[in-house]
């Protein structure tokens, strides 16, 4: 597997932490931003496949992050994760149909099928 690079935008640390760990394990490189602000730095220096953020942040949110993001570049990537999910969060967020909560529980099977794919596409 090409050694994709990932970035990971989370304020805080300890998730961060742990969801660095479980991409690496599926192979990819990972870069940590801990804010909308510094993930925008972050994609003006280098070349994303994904990024994968909280939706609750300082500063910055993550639909707004993802906004941005699909502004810039519309190819890359983008999951918006929270534990704070609502109906109307969902609704909000410019994407396809979001996950139902039984998806979400498999959530980590479904990265690695999501890079998997997107790795894929682009090659």
């Amino acid at each position: 597997m090409l050694r994709e690079k990932i970035l990971l935008v989370d304020d805080e640390p300890a998730l961060s932490s742990y969801l660095e760990e479980v991409v690496r394990d599926e192979g990819f490189k990972v870069r940590k931003a801990q804010s909308g602000v510094e993930a925008l730095s972050a994609l003006e220096e280098e070349a994303f496949l994904f990024v994968i953020t909280d939706l609750r942040m300082p500063e910055m949110d993550g639909l707004e992050l993802l906004r941005r993001i699909k502004e810039r570049d519309a190819q890359i990537g983008v999951i918006v994760m929270t534990a704070f999910a609502s109906l109307e969060t969902a609704v909000d967020a410019p994407s396809p149909a979001p996950w139902t909560i039984s998806q979400s529980r498999s959530m980590f099977r479904k990265f690695k099928w999501c890079f998997a794919k997107r790795l894929r596409a682009s090659t």
